[in-house]
C-alpha cells in the first residue's frame, strides 16, 4: 500500500470513527458521508475508490436534502472522477490541502518546552472546543470529543501553564496520522508547531509507528516541508453555495 493510500485511509478512517460514534455514517456503494449535529467537524462527503461522475451525482443528490452543511473531500489524480464534475455539478470550491508524508527513520529535535496532554475528561474537552476555533475558524465540539476519546487520541498543547494548542494523532496499523494541529494566534512564530509535531512523532515512533501522514493547508504547508514531508496529492474541498 501506497504513501498515497495510506493517508487517505488514515483521514477516512477518522471520519468513520465520529460518523459511528454518532450513528450518522453512511457508506454507499460509490460514497461515503458523516456528520455530527451542532458541529461543523467531519461533516464530509467522499467517494468510493474508483468512483467517477455518477457517484458526485449521487452524492450530491442524497446530501443535499440533509439538514447540515457538508463538505465534498476529492483527491486530486486518485478518483476517476475529475475536479471539472464537482463544479459543473453546482459545487464551489472551499479549499485546498497537501497531503503529506514523513518516513520516521530518525528521532526529531525537541526543544523541550512543551508538553502534550491527552484529553481525558469532559472539562478538557470544553478547553478544546474553546480553543480550536481560534486556529481553525470552526467548530469541533466538546460532545464530539467525549464521545469518540476512546478511540482518537486527543491532545491539549502545553507551554508552562498555558494551554496553546490542539493536535489529534489517529493510529491505522504503522501509520501515525497528524490531525488538527494548531497554535492559537498569540503564540504562533515561535516555533511550537514544529515542536509539537516533533514531540508527537517521536512518540509515535518509539511505539513502532513507521510513516507520519497529514493533510496541510497553505499556512502549515512550509512547516512541514521543512521538516521534511513531502508532497504526495491534492485534497480539493468542495460545498454547496447558500
Amino acid at each position: 500500500m501506497d504513501h498515497v493510500t495510506r493517508n487517505i485511509n488514515n483521514l477516512t478512517t477518522l471520519w468513520e470513527t465520529v460518523g459511528t460514534a454518532f450513528n450518522t455514517l453512511h457508506k454507499e456503494t460509490l460514497y461515503n458521508y458523516c456528520y455530527v449535529p451542532g458541529s461543523d467537524w467531519p461533516n464530509r462527503v467522499w467517494l468510493s475508490p474508483g468512483a467517477g461522475e455518477e457517484a458526485v451525482l449521487q452524492a450530491i443528490a442524497a446530501v443535499k436534502t440533509l439538514p447540515h452543511k457538508l463538505t465534498y473531500s476529492h483527491w486530486s489524480g486518485i478518483d476517476e472522477a475529475e475536479p471539472s464534475l464537482f463544479e459543473n455539478a453546482g459545487l464551489a470550491l472551499k479549499s485546498t490541502q497537501v497531503g503529506m508524508s514523513l518516513p520516521l527513520q530518525a528521532p526529531l529535535p525537541e526543544p523541550g518546552r512543551l508538553q502534550l496532554r491527552r484529553i481525558q475528561d469532559v472539562s478538557q474537552a470544553a478547553t478544546w472546543e474553546t480553543l480550536y476555533p481560534q486556529s481553525f475558524g470552526y467548530r469541533i465540539s466538546a460532545e464530539t470529543v467525549v464521545r469518540t476519546m476512546q478511540q482518537i487520541p486527543y491532545f491539549l498543547i502545553h507551554f508552562g501553564q498555558e494551554v496553546i494548542g490542539t493536535v489529534i494523532a489517529k493510529r491505522t496499523g504503522e501509520i501515525i496520522g497528524v490531525h488538527a494541529l494548531g497554535i492559537i494566534p498569540a503564540f504562533r512564530k515561535r516555533g511550537f508547531a514544529e515542536e509539537a509535531m516533533a514531540v508527537l512523532l517521536n512518540a509515535a515512533r518509539e511505539n513502532g509507528a513507521t510513516l507520519a501522514t497529514l493533510q496541510a493547508s497553505q499556512l502549515g504547508k512550509g512547516i512541514y516541508s521543512r521538516m521534511g514531508f513531502s508532497d504526495d496529492f491534492v485534497v480539493r474541498n468542495y460545498h454547496l453555495p447558500a
